[in-house]
């Protein structure tokens, strides 16, 4: 789980900072929530 946790943290911080780059957040967030499911 920590693992997991740490490499689903690290993935968030690349999403996050994607966003902000190309400042398009709704495609980033729809992205994000098909990772999680």
């Amino acid at each position: 789980m920590k693992l997991y946790h740490n490499e689903y943290t690290r993935q968030s911080l690349m999403y996050t900072l994607f966003t902000i780059k190309n400042k398009k957040p709704e495609k980033i967030n729809k992205i994000h929530l098909i990772s999680m499911n």
